[in-house]
Formats: structure tokens, sequence, C-alpha cells
């Protein structure tokens, strides 16, 4: 998997260099942009440091998941019962209770 990756950045970043070189930015609009791109980044982990120090936060968040595996559950539970619905033999015409 790392050499597929691997692999895979550098067949990027040899197109990329290829069509920089015709039309692309120049070395300095990369740099300048991979910079603000590192600064937001910054601002977001350290966004996301201070929320998950938050108790509040932390609570809404477990009940958040809590609601999302309880849906799943039900989901799961629901499109079994129809699979089974699906494949199980049809029950005589006559015998059907409503």
């Amino acid at each position: 998997m790392t050499d597929d990756f691997g692999g895979l950045g550098q067949q990027l970043k040899d197109t990329y260099r290829k069509v920089a070189k015709d039309r692309g930015p120049s070395d300095d609009e990369i740099k300048q942009a991979f910079s603000t791109l590192a600064g937001a980044w910054s601002q977001v982990a350290e966004s996301v440091s201070t929320v998950l120090t938050d108790p509040d936060i932390r609570q809404q968040l477990k009940e958040a998941a809590s609601s999302l595996a309880t849906a799943l559950g039900a989901t799961i539970t629901e499109l079994g019962s129809e699979l089974k619905k699906a494949t199980s033999p049809a029950a005589p015409q006559g015998d059907e209770e409503e």
C-alpha cells in the first residue's frame, strides 16, 4: 500500500510539473499557496483541539454518535427484515392474515 501511494504521489508530482511548466503558476505562487494552506490547517487543528477539550461539546459529540449508531442499527435491522421477507417463500393465498 505504501508503494502504491508513493508511486501515485510521484505520478501526480511529475504530471503537475509538466502542466505547470507550460501554463501553471510560478514557484513563488505555489510556495505562497502552500504557506496559506499550512496556516489554515494549523488554525483548523487548533480549533479542533480546543473543541475536543470542551466538556459540553464532547457530550454533544457523544450524543450525536449514539444517535447515529442507533439509527444505523435500526436501518440494518429493517433491511434484514425486508431481505428476509423477500427471500422467504410466499404464503398460500387463502392463508394470509391482514
